[in-house]
């Protein structure tokens, strides 16, 4: 879970974000019923524009990348017009709906889990085309220094043979307290 770095963004854009979700959804409510008109989806490719820059500014990764899944469904949808497939709309109502209910629980509870989006964006994706995002995508990874720069030793024979006792000894020893407990159990 990660804390929302400025739930006062959010709470400004939410209204607008939320109004432009309803006229989106409206409108491809209208596309689906009378696909003779393409420039219905015109708007709503705008609507989701606004939407994805206002979710930019809220800084929430999940529902940006949920806003451009669901733009890119939107653009081929007009691309295909009457032969748009009701596979493309379910994925578009069912991002629609779930990007409005994921912003009203960021607003509540002031902690953004990207990765409640993930089945609505992966939806999204295969409705485009494009391959699913895997589950540790909204995972941050911890970031490892570079590894020291290892100096090669020149040991002649007898000096190796005496190293390598030496650290076999170290590990016996070590060993030693750890299979003792082991044998208690």
């Amino acid at each position: 879970m990660a804390r929302v770095s400025n739930p006062a963004s959010l709470n400004l854009i939410r209204p607008e974000v939320d109004a432009n979700l309803a006229q989106v959804e409206a409108q491809i409510s209208s596309f689906v019923e009378d696909r003779e008109n393409p420039a219905i989806l015109g708007a709503c490719v705008e609507n989701l524009h606004q939407v994805h820059g206002a979710l930019r500014i809220a800084d929430l990764p999940g529902a940006i990348e949920l806003a451009e899944g669901l733009t890119r469904v939107l653009r081929q949808v007009q691309d295909k017009g009457d032969a748009a497939v009701e596979e493309d709309f379910a994925a578009l109502g069912q991002g629609i709906m779930v990007l409005g209910h994921y912003l009203e629980y960021v607003q509540l509870h002031h902690a953004a889990w990207p990765q409640l989006l993930l089945p609505a964006i992966n939806q999204v994706r295969a409705a485009a085309g494009q391959a699913p995002l895997h589950e540790g995508f909204f995972l941050p990874l911890a970031v490892f220094p570079a590894a020291p720069a290892v100096t090669r030793l020149e040991l002649s024979p007898a000096q190796l043979t005496a190293l390598v006792r030496r650290i076999r000894a170290m590990y016996q020893t070590s060993l030693i307290p750890v299979l003792r407990d082991q044998g208690d159990v």
